[in-house]
């Protein structure tokens, strides 16, 4: 059985994590469109622990996003595509906003 704060304990320690690991993440919402934007947010890029080849960008809030949507750390030339789009919850306390992409 999960305790009773686990979610909240979750919550804390990701946020413990980010603070370490966050870099600036350009969204890229309609690219290569004529009504493209871009977004600036604090982000941390991971990796799925079953399978390394699965990347995804974590974030502590939710923000508006879609799939098809491309992201890209500052500086960095790699462009990655959103192709799910995920909440984590433990024990009904909100974790983290989740996207996984591919290159």
């Amino acid at each position: 059985m999960i305790p009773v704060n686990a979610g909240k304990e979750f919550r804390k320690g990701f946020l413990t994590l980010f603070e370490t690991f966050k870099s600036t993440v350009l969204i890229h919402q309609n690219y290569k469109c004529n009504n493209a934007e871009i977004i600036e947010v604090q982000g941390m890029k991971n990796a799925d622990k079953k399978d390394s080849s699965k990347i995804m960008f974590q974030f502590p809030e939710k923000f508006e996003v879609n799939k098809g949507d491309v992201i890209q750390q500052k500086g960095s030339t790699v462009i990655w595509k959103i192709y799910e789009i995920e909440d984590r919850v433990v024990n009904d306390a909100f974790i983290c906003f989740v996207l996984h992409v591919k290159k």
